[in-house]
């Protein structure tokens, strides 16, 4: 067989192949082999992740209702998400109230113990800071030099913002004059995290030089109980003695804790003796006592 013919032969079976198989048939084929492709390309995640919804939740309640709507931790929540926009910041959260309590506690917090926080980072604690600050801005002038007291509530915040942060123990005197104007304020005593001294007559003197008519006494407690220990009610009644004395009151000796406060005035204590008179005694060492748990019975 010469190559011509056998070029016609070859010719005639390549006919016979593109006959058998159409156009069309190409086309199905390339169909199902893209169908194929797509099957077993792995789908791209489309969804949002959870914490973003939480977060418009938590937003449009804001809008709705007012923050005053939010609870101490969804608003704990709302600020660490202006700082940590990329992550769910509910573990954060939970773990600052694991180890400060309270709202304020994680506010008035020191920046050292709030880096040892999981997740907070400087401008967490930098926004705390700034917060509190404004807190203190807005509350300490209501209350300082020739101011009036108007409500009592005014002098328990100025007290709550001044000492509630403090990690040791903080004794101040507010020295007031007979229409409740803001005489002096004076820092008496720091000491350590669970004691202070007090002297009873540095206040009468402080009280005399003021020419005030009566004094509101307040310290706190940082790592116990609101209620009065021993030394603050025998401590309670010397100063009020002595006061009393140079005809000048003691109008309150309030008490600050991590659970809350207690002031001797709003128990009605200030009008008769907790305990019986410390003859002779100059000074005074304020011990907190976290384990005491039963409450006053004034004799």
């Amino acid at each position: 067989m010469n190559s011509s013919n056998f070029s016609k032969i070859e010719q005639q079976d390549l006919s016979l192949f593109s006959d058998s198989i159409s156009s069309d048939d190409f086309k199905v084929s390339s169909n199902q082999l893209r169908s194929k492709q797509k099957e077993n390309k792995p789908h791209k995640e489309t969804t949002s992740p959870d914490y973003l919804g939480h977060r418009k939740r938590v937003l449009n309640k804001i809008i709705e209702k007012g923050a005053n709507a939010l609870t101490d931790e969804e608003l704990v929540e709302f600020l660490l998400m202006r700082v940590i926009p990329q992550r769910d910041v509910k573990p954060f959260m939970k773990a600052l109230f694991r180890r400060f309590n309270t709202l304020h506690g994680i506010i008035s917090a020191d920046p050292l113990e709030l880096q040892q926080v999981n997740g907070i980072k400087e401008t967490g604690i930098a926004l705390f800071k700034c917060i509190q600050s404004a807190c203190e801005r807005i509350t300490a002038p209501t209350l300082k030099k020739g101011s009036i007291l108007k409500y009592w509530d005014e002098m328990i915040d100025f007290c709550r913002i001044k000492l509630g942060s403090e990690n040791i123990e903080h004794t101040m005197a507010i020295y007031l004059d007979h229409t409740l104007r803001v005489k002096a304020i004076s820092e008496l005593h720091r000491g350590t995290n669970n004691r202070t001294a007090i002297y009873p007559r540095e206040i009468l003197r402080d009280a005399l030089n003021t020419n005030a008519h009566a004094v509101v006494l307040c310290h706190n407690h940082p790592s116990g109980s609101a209620y009065p220990s021993q030394a603050d009610r025998i401590m309670t009644n010397e100063i009020k003695d002595i006061l009393n004395q140079a005809g000048i009151r003691l109008e309150d000796h309030i008490i600050l804790a991590q659970d809350g406060l207690f002031s001797f005035k709003m128990c009605g204590l200030l009008k008769q003796r907790l305990q019986p008179f410390n003859q002779g005694k100059t000074s005074f060492t304020l011990v907190d006592e976290p384990d005491e748990k039963n409450k006053i019975n004034a004799e």
